[in-house]
């Protein structure tokens, strides 16, 4: 970003130069690019670095696969900045909730303080969260899926949360919860191209509700659009 406003700025002073007498030396000239670059520059820098890095804060919710369970799957999630895992190493196993701190830190990134005594684990283990992975002290990596695969936000229940996962190549299932609280309905459904199609009649709607699978978000007929975490 700073690249590119160096270069407006200097085509900006070119332009300048060619309304400028003839005895404007090349000295004069480069000096003026200089002092409005570093203006530019000053104006950058006078942002503290802890903001500016904040952005750059990896997202650590999505559905994620560990080489430890590769039948299982991870869904990771935040929620009034507590991270909450649930887990299963394989189809039919039993399904585990775990939480733990979120620790974020402008240098060092963020860090998932987990609770893994529930599944008979440590109460503090240190994951660190990078762009795409977790990972953690003994060297195993869980890497998150792409595609229809996430937790997603719904605007119509912003409390609340939707993890999409697919259990086989064409099926998915889908967990909703509205707010902190409520019930927790898990429904299932397909997904053909760009098209998932989902029965959600265990939480009072149709049977067959077509949407469409866009850059990051599922869109409904309603207008409706769950953007993926």
């Amino acid at each position: 970003m700073m690249k590119t406003g160096f270069f407006s700025l200097l085509l900006a002073a070119s332009s300048a130069s060619a309304f400028s007498p003839q005895d404007t030396t090349r000295r004069q000239f480069l000096g003026g690019v200089a002092s409005t670059a570093s203006t530019g520059i000053a104006v950058v820098l006078s942002q503290p670095l802890s903001a500016l890095a904040a952005d750059a804060t990896p997202s650590f919710s999505g559905i994620f696969t560990d080489p430890n369970h590769p039948q299982g799957w991870r869904a990771v999630r935040e929620e009034n900045g507590v991270a909450i895992l649930q887990l299963q190493d394989e189809p039919g196993a039993e399904i585990f909730t775990i939480k733990g701190d979120v620790k974020k830190g402008a240098g060092s990134g963020t860090t998932l303080m987990l609770d893994l005594s529930p599944k008979g684990g440590p109460k503090d283990v240190p994951a660190t969260v990078s762009e795409g992975k977790i990972s953690f002290p003994d060297g195993n990596s869980w890497k998150r899926l792409d595609g229809v695969d996430g937790v997603y936000s719904d605007p119509n229940h912003p409390e609340g949360y939707r993890i999409v996962r697919k259990t086989a190549k064409d099926a998915v299932s889908v967990t909703l919860q509205d707010a902190p609280g409520a019930p927790v309905v898990t429904v299932i459904g397909s997904v053909s191209g760009d098209k998932i199609k989902l029965d959600l009649s265990p939480k009072g709607g149709p049977k067959d509700l077509v949407a469409s699978i866009g850059a990051n978000r599922i869109t409904f007929p309603d207008g409706n659009s769950w953007p993926k975490l």
